[in-house]
């Protein structure tokens, strides 16, 4: 929401797991500020961020928003429910942007609470006009919290699908 509400917006661009740090009081982080820009114009225009977690219309190199890091959030969101990578038995990025322009979204598992799948899939609609606003997604993520956090059931354990980075030299 900061960066969102900043005027002019920032928008990150590359939104994803990847990119958010736990600090040590153990709030989220966003790092990675090399795709960042300030938004100057009503839209940006600029392919760029990571495949599976972009957003449709940057993806097809259309004018987009603040909007982009919400579809990216809801990615980043399943992520955290599943505790799996996004997209991560599809290995052909070029086939997976074509899916994703095709409407292709992650499947919402049956132990997820409607209100947070409902979340992941508003972040994800094809129209950024349809998307909540940072404002938004905290106030429901809030509601969330008080009120469905205390019936949670254990998600599965976490099974990694990406290879680990290479050891230091």
């Amino acid at each position: 929401n900061y960066f969102h509400s900043r005027t002019p917006p920032i928008i990150h661009r590359d939104v994803k797991s990847d990119n958010i740090m736990v600090a040590k009081d153990l709030r989220a982080v966003v790092a990675d500020f090399g795709l960042a820009k300030v938004k100057i114009q009503t839209y940006a225009k600029t392919n760029c961020g990571t495949p599976g977690y972009t957003a449709p219309e940057v993806l097809n190199d259309e004018q987009y928003s603040e909007k982009a890091d919400i579809y990216s959030y809801g990615m980043v969101l399943w992520e955290i429910t599943t505790r799996q990578f996004v997209f991560s038995s599809m290995d052909n990025p070029y086939k997976l942007v074509k899916e994703v322009e095709r409407g292709l979204r992650p499947t919402i598992p049956d132990y997820c609470p409607a209100l947070l799948g409902g979340l992941m899939q508003k972040c994800w609609v094809r129209e950024p006009k349809e998307r909540p606003n940072a404002s938004a997604i905290i106030g429901a993520v809030k509601h969330m919290i008080d009120n469905i956090l205390p019936t949670l059931r254990p998600a599965p354990p976490f099974t990694p699908h990406r290879n680990p980075p290479n050891p230091p030299p």
